[in-house]
């Protein structure tokens, strides 16, 4: 018998009690982040993020790896999820699983930033939020905005809702002879 490909639930933080707008028009904003210290190397095929929609935005989201330098998110992406179309993400918050279909490779005790961004226009009402967790609680990261081009922290020590797994058991099923 062969044991089955399953996920582990590495990294997460799963309290909410705000929110935060991915696309913002008053403040240039294009994208927000979580960084997190991996646990486990291993393959990332997918990662859930707890999400809103507020008012109508068109478009398309998505969900990016980045690495991080001084524990900031930068502009090197490792992997980019499906895009999804945002006016179907619903006015209730939601648990999304957004999927890589090239899987990257991430290294036990490294930062990385989880990227929620897209091709939204940006605007104060019509728009993405991710939900967060407003006294924090994961140690090992930071919520994260890229506004006007350039990262930075929101400085708050909130951290927004994700979980993130590693694959196990990725192994060909080998048949006995």
């Amino acid at each position: 018998l062969h044991r089955a490909k399953d996920y582990l639930l590495d990294q997460s933080q799963t309290t909410d009690d705000r929110a935060e707008g991915m696309n913002n028009l008053t403040n240039s904003r294009t994208a927000i982040a979580q960084t997190f210290a991996q646990g486990t190397t291993g393959y990332v095929e997918f990662v859930d993020l707890k999400i809103i929609k507020e008012s109508s935005p068109t478009g398309r989201i998505w969900a990016e790896i980045r690495t991080t330098s001084g524990g900031t998110p930068t502009d090197t992406v490792l992997a980019t999820s499906d895009k999804l179309d945002a006016s179907l993400v619903s006015t209730s918050a939601q648990v999304v699983r957004f999927i890589f279909r090239s899987p990257v490779s991430l290294t036990a005790a490294t930062t990385y930033a989880l990227v929620l961004t897209g091709d939204i226009a940006a605007s104060d009402t019509n728009r993405i939020s991710w939900r967060a967790n407003s006294v924090g609680g994961y140690a090992s990261g930071d919520e994260f905005k890229r506004e006007g081009g350039s990262w930075s922290s929101f400085g708050q020590g909130d951290d927004f809702w994700f979980k993130i797994y590693v694959t196990e058991n990725n192994t060909s099923v080998t048949l006995p002879s």
